[in-house]
């Protein structure tokens, strides 16, 4: 754990993972040989999944669920986003299409050759469009992330119980997703 605690540290300090400056979205394409998805990264609240409006389909382990927990509460972040998946929504699909037509912000290549292109939506009224097109959904399933999700509502208890008065533990409250529709995912 201490190794990853230096890597990750490294990496905010080269800048390598950064704080946006202000809130965003990012529109998420994920492309191999054979498919394409897009869709978006965004952030949700831990109620969401307390709340069962992000669905999860698989039994979790408590270990993997503690090793996990550990290793967010070791590092203070995130290990990756929950992929979910949502029902079609072809006015979301048509926003997110849009934006894929101009200049992405980061390109890249994964160890499996996979791309990966994000554009950043910060415009005022892009957000807003986005925003509402979001809430129109109404349930997300779980696709990858059982486990750190379990892992994340953990953590999101043992901060609010250790601070009663509901102060300085905001952040656990959040977590990241990347949503894709189910036809394309």
């Amino acid at each position: 754990l201490k190794v990853a605690k230096k890597h990750f540290a490294e990496m905010k300090q080269n800048q390598i993972i950064k704080k946006d400056t202000n809130s965003c979205y990012y529109v998420y394409q994920i492309k191999t040989s054979s498919h394409m998805q897009v869709g978006f990264l965004a952030v949700a609240n831990i109620n969401m999944f307390i709340n069962n409006i992000i669905k999860g389909h698989e039994l979790t382990y408590e270990d993997r669920m503690n090793e996990r927990a550990d290793q967010m509460l070791n590092i203070d972040t995130q290990v990756g986003p929950i992929y979910v998946t949502y029902h079609d929504h072809n006015k979301l699909d048509d926003f997110l299409f849009q934006v894929t037509l101009s200049v992405p912000q980061y390109d890249f290549f994964s160890f499996d050759d996979s791309r990966h292109t994000l554009w950043c939506v910060e415009d005022e009224l892009d957000k807003n469009t986005l925003s509402n097109l979001i809430l129109l959904i109404n349930n997300y399933y779980i696709a990858d992330g059982h486990h750190r999700i379990a892992a994340l509502k953990k953590i999101f208890e043992i901060k609010s119980s250790q601070n009663k008065n509901h102060t300085g533990f905001e952040g656990y409250n959040y977590f990241m997703i990347s949503a894709f529709p189910q036809s394309k995912s």
